[in-house]
Order: structure tokens, then sequence, then C-alpha cells
């Protein structure tokens, strides 16, 4: 799967936030979600349609990075 350069930043501000990165909970999911309001959605669908970002379960205004969205983003982080 290939993301454009807005997507990347997407994705990264996306984990960044909502997933613990270093350490050893790495990947475990924080207590804390994202409002994409500012995002442009037509980047933003295809993480919804690639399941990299889910809707929180109780504010659908408010997403956080999957475990398969904080996998990608480890591996394209790695390869640079």
């Amino acid at each position: 799967m290939k993301l454009t350069k807005a997507q990347s930043n997407q994705l990264n501000d996306m984990v960044t936030q909502t997933r613990i990165t270093r350490g050893k909970n790495a990947g475990v999911r924080k207590d804390a979600l994202v409002d994409i309001n500012h995002f442009d959605m037509r980047s933003f669908n295809k993480l919804i349609s690639e399941k990299l970002v889910a809707p929180s379960e109780y504010n659908g205004n408010e997403w956080y990075a999957t475990e398969k969205g904080y996998t990608f983003w480890l591996q394209t982080k790695s390869a640079k």
C-alpha cells in the first residue's frame, strides 16, 4: 500500500497522538483521541478504507490509529 505525503502526515499525527510509540508499551493505545475536522477528508478517506484509523466507540468525530495503522506506520518509519 502506498500513501501520499498528506496521508502519511495524517497517519503520523494519528499514531503519535493515540498510540505509545516508545518503550516496552510501544503500540498500546493511549487514552487520547483526535478530532479530524481539520483534516482534508479526500486524503483521510484512504486511511479509513484501509482500516488504518477507526472512529471512537463513543464519539464519531474523534478517531484513533488502529493496530494495523500503528504497524504500517512503524514499517514506513523504519524503512526511511
